[in-house]
């Protein structure tokens, strides 16, 4: 499966106070160094200015409903300036566009503007929590995949690369 990221909009969304819009169509593939300045906290430098925020927490809010910080949805997703909090991007998945939203206050999941749960953004991101956590998006509050056991890192693998149909493959083949 093929999945590319296109467009990012995230609104009241934890240190994001305004609307930002992110497209991603209009950049040249590579590699990209992100800085920040907290306006708040001048004396922080770039600490809490938002990076991981916009970068890493706000897609896995929006595709897990959780953050890095807590499994608990909600925990710590509000903006203190705001009440509502939205995120929505738009992905390609093998040539067809679509529009994921999570939106706090009031609550709502949706895939191209329609209603959903949960299990049907599982459906089209098929990796675990943690898989997203240590292979898309890595966050700061986790091990370190070269601190896993072999056999963590083993199952890891796995199920991100989608080694077990192939040992399905074979054993068709064989027989």
């Amino acid at each position: 499966m093929h999945i590319s990221l296109q467009k990012q909009v995230i609104t009241g969304f934890r240190s994001v106070r305004k609307k930002i819009i992110l497209d991603y169509t209009k950049l040249p593939t590579g590699l990209y160094f992100i800085e920040g300045w907290n306006e708040e906290a001048p004396r922080l430098g770039s600490n809490g200015a938002g990076k991981s925020t916009v970068f890493s927490e706000s897609f896995k809010w929006l595709l897990t409903g959780a953050i890095s910080e807590s499994q608990r949805p909600g925990v710590h997703v509000k903006n203190r300036l705001s009440d509502k909090s939205e995120v929505s991007s738009n992905f390609e998945f093998d040539g067809v566009v679509h529009e994921l939203g999570r939106f706090r206050h009031p609550n709502n999941l949706t895939i191209d503007g329609s209603k959903v749960e949960q299990s049907e953004i599982d459906a089209l991101f098929p990796l675990s929590d943690e898989a997203m956590s240590r292979s898309i998006f890595i966050s700061q509050f986790a091990d370190l995949f070269l601190s896993m056991k072999p056999e963590e890192k083993s199952r890891l693998f796995s199920e991100t690369l989608d080694l077990d149909k192939w040992i399905v493959a074979a054993d068709k083949a064989g027989k």
